[in-house]
């Protein structure tokens, strides 16, 4: 009898410690393909906000190649035009009107050739302390202003040419060295790169000296040794001409460099090499090739035989 108490007793305890146990939780099944859903729609309202309100500071392909991008520029939302600054309006209006004033007629053209050389030269300790010139950096750029205000005050001067005594040449790569800060003003396709020497015409050398905007954007973010080793004198003015008047130059530079080699530096002509066959044959080039940075891609441009100056002669 006590045994059968025991026995009631002992499974009365256990149906009370059953009935205090909290259920089993119940894993929702459908719990995992909501988070997807979810997942999926945030997604998408990024997605439909890119498309509508496209980014104003970078281009899409900025950060990829262009041949991953070209396939897509067709479908992408063309980028809103945006407001421009005072400075951009007022360096539209003064470009605009040198471009089409007409230049004073000279009885006695002639061409003023600078010469920029680190050589001797009467007076040199005195010129050093004058012009203070760090290679790469803007203040090369100052240098050809300088010699370019001092040789407009000669109303024959029509053409300008800047040489030196010594020439190596920037290399076929260069758009690397654009630096995001220059934007919106400068964006990176309209970067341009080329020898420092140039050949241009009066109005162009005009231009030059009353450029400001874009001078100021090369003068703070084109910096030798700052990531992209941007050097000043070799893209200021090529890409200053190709955004303010692609049209009025000649794209080719004003030196012959022969990069046909595919190594680092173009090849170098022994004095052995210069004979009348190799100088007519330079003088007989109708064509000029270009590298580009973006995919290695080689670009051939045609040039045509002028007879007189009539453009500014750029590499860009």
């Amino acid at each position: 009898m006590d045994q059968e108490m025991n026995v009631s007793q002992s499974w009365q305890r256990c149906s009370k410690d059953m009935t205090a146990m909290p259920p089993l939780r119940q894993r929702g099944a459908a719990k995992k393909p909501m988070w997807i859903i979810v997942l999926l729609l945030l997604v998408c309202v990024a997605l439909m906000g890119a498309y509508v309100y496209p980014p104003r500071r970078y281009s899409a392909c900025y950060f990829f190649a262009s041949s991953v991008c070209t396939p897509f520029k067709d479908w992408l939302p063309a980028v809103a035009q945006r407001e421009r600054t005072d400075e951009e309006i007022i360096s539209s209006v003064v470009i605009k009107d040198l471009l089409s004033m007409p230049m004073p007629v000279s009885k006695n053209p002639k061409i003023a050739f600078m010469f920029l050389t680190p050589g001797s030269l009467p007076f040199e300790k005195l010129w050093e302390k004058f012009l203070q010139v760090v290679w790469g950096r803007i203040s090369m750029v100052d240098a050809e202003k300088r010699l370019l205000a001092n040789a407009l005050e000669d109303v024959d001067n029509q053409f300008f040419v800047l040489l030196s005594d010594s020439f190596l040449d920037p290399g076929p790569h260069g758009s690397g060295r654009y630096s995001p800060e220059m934007f919106p003003e400068i964006e990176q396709r309209d970067f341009r790169k080329g020898a420092q020497w140039f050949a241009i015409t009066r109005r162009h050398a005009l231009l030059i000296l009353a450029d400001n905007l874009y001078y100021d954007k090369f003068k703070l973010y084109c910096k030798p040794a700052e990531g992209r080793n941007c050097i000043a004198d070799e893209h200021y003015l090529p890409t200053l001409f190709n955004m303010v008047d692609p049209g009025g130059i000649s794209n080719w530079s004003v030196t012959h460099v022969d990069w046909s080699e595919g190594k680092w530096h173009p090849r170098s002509y022994r004095a052995a090499d210069v004979t009348n066959e190799l100088l007519k044959n330079i003088t007989s080039v109708k064509e000029t090739f270009h590298v580009t940075s973006d995919d290695k891609v080689l670009v051939q441009a045609q040039i045509e035989e002028a007879e007189d100056l009539r453009g500014s002669c750029l590499e860009c």
